[in-house]
């Protein structure tokens, strides 16, 4: 069987937008990062077929009917064998194309919005000012709805582009109380 390339871990580019919005004392802000190209292997997405986890796997009744693959035998008829939805599974085991996604993202990294106190009541202070922010809200784009690609490993020693099952990245969130002398 000849081989193939199934892509590289380098992103064609990365890139982030960030803006503020100031109105009187609020503020609003956010970044937008995005990156374009690059694959990563999902040994979770390999294991979560193999053991019939993930949700195609149950599509169709694949489990319990098996799936009939899009194929020709030798002599050219199309097929029509009954694979069982385990075969079928267990054949995408190990390095398979079926396991390589494209790393591309649009991701709101993250929201901040902000109160600086009017100056008339913060007293001694040069300023006061209070902000909510939340981090990783949301996440477009994905090649496989499963997974982060910022969660597999890039530059780590030789498993560049390899999600070892990883858990899934995390929202944050939190506030902030600055004060200024």
């Amino acid at each position: 069987t000849a081989r193939k390339s199934l892509g590289t871990v380098t992103p064609d580019y990365n890139m982030g937008i960030r803006n503020n919005f100031k109105y009187k004392n609020l503020s609003l802000g956010f970044l937008i990062d995005i990156q374009k190209g690059g694959s990563y292997f999902s040994t979770s997405h390999m294991w979560g077929s193999y053991s019939g986890m993930l949700e195609h796997t149950a599509t169709e009744g694949l489990r319990e009917d098996g799936i009939i693959v899009d194929a020709v035998y030798e002599d050219g008829t199309p097929n029509t064998s009954v694979l069982p939805g385990q075969t079928w599974a267990q054949q995408h085991y190990g390095l398979d194309a079926m396991n390589v996604f494209d790393a591309s993202y649009v991701k709101l990294r993250e929201v901040t919005l902000g109160y600086s106190m009017p100056k008339k009541i913060i007293g001694p202070f040069a300023d006061i000012r209070f902000s909510l922010f939340a981090r990783n809200l949301f996440t477009w784009g994905l090649d496989w709805d499963g997974m982060d690609p910022e969660m597999a490993s890039y530059g780590s020693g030789n498993t560049q582009g390899l999600e070892g099952g990883s858990l899934p990245s995390t929202r944050t969130y939190g506030m902030n109380l600055e004060l200024k002398f």
